[in-house]
């Protein structure tokens, strides 16, 4: 029985999302991919264009499927938006083997495409920034509230928390042990709630 073509379109965002995460993005071909999916070079060309194309469409699919994840914690009914970021923040560390068992997608490619595609590049910066804008958003609370003198800004808290996972999933491969992320994301956790002045040993005020 032939496959339907949403079915064939799943198969070559899945066989790419795997080589992706493995090979990166100049290491994975178009034979590649349709290979691992079992279907034919002209699969492909019936649903993207160019590689480029398959690789941003696996790219947003994985986004999407982290932030439905992300979505479901216990910060989306705090109505106290330190709580509320708190929570978030838990809820991530509780979450880290479903969001990244494999790696970081986008952290993986943005490792290898400097001199690859412009194109990518452009579209994994932009992921990145609209992480840390979203999260900017999100902890400004803890900062609006702080008892402390010389915080952080939002966007640096923000960009620290994209560089704790980044760095402690690389840390965690080379480890072939995940754990590093969940115990360098309740670091950050924890630092946030000194931050906020939620916790019984206060920051330095200097």
């Amino acid at each position: 029985m032939a496959m339907g073509t949403a079915e064939t379109r799943e198969k070559l965002l899945d066989a790419a999302e795997c080589l992706l995460l493995t090979e990166g993005y100049s290491r994975t071909s178009i034979g590649a991919v349709c290979a691992r999916a079992s279907l034919t070079n002209g699969s492909l060309d019936h649903h993207f264009k160019t590689k480029e194309d398959l690789a941003i469409t696996v790219l947003e699919r994985w986004l999407a499927r982290n932030g439905g994840i992300l979505s479901e914690g216990p910060h989306t009914s705090a109505s106290d938006p330190v709580e509320a970021a708190l929570l978030y923040i838990g809820h991530v560390a509780d979450s880290a083997g479903r969001l990244w068992s494999s790696g970081c997608l986008v952290g993986s490619l943005s490792m290898d495409l400097a001199a690859s595609s412009d194109r990518m590049q452009q579209c994994v910066e932009a992921m990145f920034k609209g992480f840390v804008a979203e999260h900017a958003e999100l902890f400004a609370p803890l900062i609006a509230t702080s008892p402390h003198r010389n915080t952080p800004t939002p966007e640096d808290l923000a960009e620290m928390f994209l560089s704790t996972i980044e760095g402690a999933i690389v840390v965690g491969k080379s480890y072939r042990d995940p754990s590093p992320l969940v115990r360098s994301i309740r670091c950050f956790g924890y630092f946030a709630q000194q931050l906020a002045g939620r916790d019984a040993a206060p920051l330095t005020t200097e």
